[in-house]
């Protein structure tokens, strides 16, 4: 069923490759209004070539059929396949569009910012060895998406200390990682993060100094054919607790056990893209992180296969779709900054006028007293 994703071409294999399949049992406790615990399965299939890597997913009882993504080494490309969703809105009369998927296109080989919970968590147990032996810093991409995609958020990292293991393909045994405490806003969320530096900010106390974001873990691991792969693992995620005393004080905000069940060293297929089950609706940010004015994202439809960066750049209403995108990031980027500026001058206007009136009372009450003086001295 999982391995059906795949084109079954002639078997290709290098050293370290493989294809696996197993299952992600995701675990929310209760917590505020989540009066109980919220359980999932997730399903999954992933194929590691070389440094390049391809993840299938399916949450049992989820809203969508399946999602996955792949690198080329270049970008990342996220597909989800909706075809029950639109099986369900043609039964209401309420389809729109002829899409069956949508999909993103993200800059670079690190599955960030995917609207995908298990995606970030499978890529770090079983395809980040590249990334992770290769690290000049202390520092790890966000596993957890923020839901914002923009430069920043498609950069980001987060302070971590990790232990790979000594044999092939040297996937981690541990890691921690630590939020340092900070936060990065804009007075305009949308479209700020593409035009001007984040204005910085602290956590309350104490989360201000930083505080444990997350625990992974190598519970066991599986021999096949020389490669050492982590036959189960497990993630723990924490958050804050609202009036604590002790940053040490946290929440496990959620827990994802990962099982291996079959491994294959045999690579069914050269490619490392998701499959495109038809028509596709794309938001694509591959040019975000390009030196030249690249706001946004592009949109375009595909059918049969992912298009290359030239192709995209191709497209006939490229250059004028991005050009309307780029003023509209620009305009309401600078709209926020005349708003600010309008509402700081009238606040310094009302605090002039305030300061103005309060002379003018203190110099009415000072005649007042003076006549009064002067009139009982008389």
């Amino acid at each position: 069923m999982v391995l059906g994703l795949f084109t079954i071409l002639q078997c290709v294999s290098n050293a370290g490759d493989f294809t696996i399949e197993g299952h992600v049992s995701r675990q929310l406790p209760a917590y505020g209004n989540r009066q109980k615990a919220v359980y999932e399965r997730h399903d999954f299939s992933m194929t590691v070539i070389g440094c390049r890597w391809l993840i299938w997913t399916t949450q049992h009882g989820g809203p969508f059929d399946w999602s996955a993504a792949g690198t080329d080494g270049t970008n990342v490309y996220f597909l989800v396949s909706i075809g029950r969703e639109v099986t369900r809105l043609e039964r209401e009369g309420k389809r729109k569009g002829k899409n069956v998927a949508v999909a993103n296109v993200f800059p670079g080989t690190v599955p960030q910012e995917i609207d995908e919970t298990v995606i970030p968590l499978l890529w770090f147990t079983y395809g980040s060895a590249c990334y992770l032996r290769s690290a000049a810093t202390n520092r790890i991409p966000q596993l957890y998406p923020t839901g914002a995609k923009n430069p920043y958020s498609f950069r980001a990292t987060t302070e971590a200390a990790w232990e790979l293991h000594r044999k092939p393909p040297f996937l981690p045994n541990v890691a921690v990682a630590w939020s340092d405490g900070t936060v990065d806003w804009w007075e305009n969320p949308a479209s700020g993060p593409w035009v001007k530096p984040p204005i910085p900010g602290k956590l309350p106390p104490p989360y201000d100094e930083g505080y444990t974001n997350f625990v992974f873990h190598r519970i066991a691991s599986t021999n096949v054919e020389g490669m050492e792969l982590p036959q189960t693992s497990r993630f723990v995620r924490y958050a804050p607790v609202l009036g604590s005393k002790t940053r040490e004080t946290l929440r496990v905000q959620s827990v994802a056990t990962i099982e291996l069940e079959k491994v294959n060293v045999a690579v069914a297929s050269d490619s490392t893209l998701p499959g495109v089950p038809g028509e596709t609706a794309c938001a694509d940010y591959r040019f975000a992180l390009d030196e030249g004015t690249v706001l946004g994202y592009v949109n375009y439809a595909f059918s049969d296969r992912w298009l290359n960066n030239a192709e995209v750049k191709a497209l006939p209403d490229f250059q004028k779709h991005l050009e309307s995108r780029n003023r509209g990031i620009k305009a309401a980027a600078k709209g926020t900054l005349q708003t600010h500026q309008a509402a700081a001058s009238v606040r310094y206007v009302v605090r002039a006028c305030l300061a103005v009136s309060a002379l003018m009372i203190c110099w009415v009450v000072f005649r007042a007293y003076r006549h009064r003086t002067e009139k009982g001295n008389t």
